[in-house]
């Protein structure tokens, strides 16, 4: 029966930076995934994944800062070794270094003059302000265009009238409409404002007036509705840390150590389940922990003897009366 071939080491990105020489530095990623970058003489950085063995596969792909023009982008490569790898990336380093270069002029001729912008009607905005036009390659028409950060506000605009030449970055005088809304970046997941403040303004006025119609139209409504998103992602960090504080009771009584994970405030969950399952017994189950107020557990529980079910249901009769009787008092 034949052997099947020996597995061969993952190539190493350092070694690959070194075979391609001067002014090529390579930067492995810690951990699972991707395995790490290339950044070229010219400023260009490739994001590489290559393959070791005689059934695995590797890519190479250049990161662009903006969407359009020409890509580079080469997978399910057979590399064996870093030479082939130095090799195949020195061969096409033209074609890489010509896609940056478009990169950066389209940077240069569109979302620089949007930064310049945005940054100017952020000084008419006034202090703490700050403007900025959006450098990513996930640009597309529902993608912001420009940035206004103040402490938690964040106010993007994008095209109204959206107007396109396929292949090219859009053009900054193009639209006659910018849409401008308020948006909150939530310290919950899924916390967004409710019915999103937003305006529309002409494309053409200068950024003393855009300014001033962010002012007079947006900010009143975008601050309350602000305020209300703050305030529901405080109520959901008291309820995460009451939720926190009845789990490890229950973990406590049940003789469990670190047994259930802590919810984090940056999650929408305000439940915990812990599961019931102890040593040399059948009974099992699960204790459900809410955050209502007091506290409270929901009980799911089987296999339980019938002599302890009994001492339990008395247990919480008599608890429940005693809670009713303060209550009433």
């Amino acid at each position: 029966m034949a052997s099947k071939p020996a597995q061969q080491e993952r190539i190493p990105v350092g070694r690959v930076a070194e075979l391609l020489g001067a002014g090529w530095v390579g930067c492995a990623h810690v951990g699972p995934g991707d395995d790490g970058t290339l950044t070229g003489p010219g400023g260009e950085v490739l994001d590489v994944a290559f393959g070791g063995g005689l059934h695995t596969t590797s890519w190479v792909s250049l990161r662009k800062r903006t969407r359009g023009g020409r890509a580079y982008s080469l997978k399910d490569l057979r590399l064996r070794s870093a030479e082939e790898a130095a090799q195949k990336i020195a061969s096409d380093y033209p074609v890489i270094a010509e896609c940056h270069r478009a990169d950066v002029a389209r940077t240069e001729k569109y979302l620089r003059p949007a930064s310049k912008f945005a940054a100017e009607v952020a000084g008419f905005l006034g202090e703490g302000w700050s403007g900025a036009g959006v450098d990513n390659e996930n640009h597309n028409e529902f993608y912001p265009l420009c940035v206004l950060t103040c402490g938690d506000m964040r106010i993007s605009w994008v095209w109204k009238t959206k107007q396109w030449v396929w292949g090219e970055y859009p053009k900054w005088e193009r639209p006659k409409e910018w849409q401008i809304s308020g948006n909150y970046a939530a310290k919950t997941w899924g916390n967004s404002l409710q019915n999103n403040p937003q305006i529309n303004v002409g494309s053409g006025r200068p950024a003393k007036q855009v300014a001033n119609e962010i002012q007079r139209r947006l900010l009143p409504g975008y601050t309350v509705a602000l305020q209300q998103a703050q305030a529901r992602d405080a109520e959901h960090a008291e309820a995460v840390t009451r939720v926190n504080e009845i789990a490890e009771r229950v973990q406590a009584a049940l003789g469990y150590t670190d047994r259930v994970t802590p919810l984090s405030p940056s999650g929408a969950r305000e439940f915990v389940e812990v599961r019931v399952s102890l040593p040399g017994a059948s009974a099992c189950g699960e204790v459900g922990c809410r955050p209502e107020e007091g506290g409270s557990v929901s009980l799911n529980l089987r296999h339980i003897p019938l002599n302890v079910a009994v001492r339990m249901l008395e247990i919480l009769r008599e608890g429940v009366t005693h809670l009713e009787a303060d209550t009433d008092a």
